[in-house]
């Protein structure tokens, strides 16, 4: 019977496995999430993309910049708090409309697309070549993403089953064997199921957070996402200092340097903060700066060269953190994984089978 069982079921659970494999490769999400409830003001990557797209096809066909906005909301393609200020505020600068949405963003999409419209914004229009830099970027950073997922697809539904299978063994046991009932009963047998089943949830717990420090390191680097900004404000026709100091909503370092600016400070005592925090990457890119600024060279390709040094530390990251995924692995599998499955799959089995032997065989 056993053989019969096997032979029907193993085909179709190989097959259901491949098939989640490829769904999560496909769209890729947390592998520990168990909720696909998607909130009506977020956008994903690959929706915050097709904004700053669309946004620059419209704009370079001759359309402004708030009527192409106006269509956009109309087609439900950026954010509703965007969308709803575009459409009930219009005598409203579209400045402040960006800058209050920037404000008020309640997601990081959100925020993100606030902060990338306002460093593309120039004199009522958004410049296209901007907008396509931050489409670009987005791009980028939904490439690591997926490639992450892709790299670790094996792993982490290998690790999911050996978590929920020692559970199924349990409720199992417990379904079929009587012995298994009534020794479960007892202190003894019932602590070590507890103890198992303690085990078990920490190990969803520990390797639900290492699924989240390797997705987050697909992110990009705060240098990254500071150049950046700083490269979409200079292509829309701001200078150095200007660019950095409209840096302030991109993120800390981005505040922190534009208030050194903006409170008098020079571009060298501005710039210190990259030596401090981002090491010889930082220091390059600051002695890159403050010679293309003290030169008075053009400062478009010295940011250009910049940005690509960031991209290729994030990109470095990723790879490590991918690489290091099955080491990270091994302490939970070690000391909660395996301990589980002993206590939960092996041991009431063992008990009840020691239980139900004669006494002539015990001794």
């Amino acid at each position: 019977m056993s053989i019969v069982v096997s032979w029907w079921a193993f085909p179709r659970v190989t097959q259901w496995c491949d098939q989640r494999l490829t769904r999560q490769r496909i769209h890729p999400r947390d592998p520990f999430e168990t909720s696909t409830t998607v909130q009506p003001s977020s956008s994903g990557d690959n929706d915050v993309e097709e904004i700053f797209e669309l946004l620059a096809i419209k704009i370079r066909s001759g359309m402004n910049a708030r009527r192409a906005l106006e269509e956009l909301a109309d087609a439900e393609v950026i954010p509703t708090r965007l969308s709803k200020a575009v459409k009930q505020e219009p005598l409203l600068p579209l400045q402040h409309i960006l800058t209050q949405f920037c404000e008020v963003a309640s997601t990081e999409s959100d925020s993100l697309v606030a902060t990338l419209l306002l460093q593309a914004y120039r004199e009522q229009s958004l410049e296209p070549s901007a907008l396509d830099m931050a489409a670009q970027f987005i791009r980028d950073s939904s490439t690591r993403t997926h490639r992450i997922h892709a790299a670790t697809a094996h792993a982490r539904l290998t690790l999911r089953i050996l978590i929920v299978l020692p559970m199924l063994a349990l409720v199992a046991s417990i379904m079929f064997s009587s012995a298994v009932r009534r020794s479960i009963t007892q202190p003894g047998p019932l602590l070590l199921v507890l103890i198992g089943v303690i085990l078990d949830a920490s190990a969803w717990m520990w390797m639900h957070n290492i699924a989240l420090s390797v997705a987050k390191s697909a992110r990009p680097t705060e240098l990254h996402q500071l150049f950046t900004s700083v490269s979409i404000s200079v292509t829309a026709g701001d200078s150095l200092i200007a660019a950095l100091e409209r840096s302030a909503t991109t993120n800390s370092l981005g505040f922190i340097i534009s208030q050194a600016l903006v409170n008098g400070s020079s571009l060298s005592e501005a710039l210190a903060h990259l030596d401090d925090v981002h090491g010889s990457l930082g220091s390059t890119a600051k002695r890159l700066l403050l010679d293309t600024h003290q030169s008075g060279t053009s400062v478009k390709d010295v940011i250009q060269q910049v940005l690509n040094d960031a991209e290729a530390e994030s990109t470095r990251q990723c790879d490590i953190a991918v690489q290091q995924l099955s080491t990270k692995l091994v302490l939970p599998t070690v000391f909660c994984v395996l301990p589980a499955f002993l206590l939960l799959a092996l041991m009431p089995v063992a008990i009840a089978s020691f239980g139900a032997l004669p006494a002539p065989a015990l001794s």
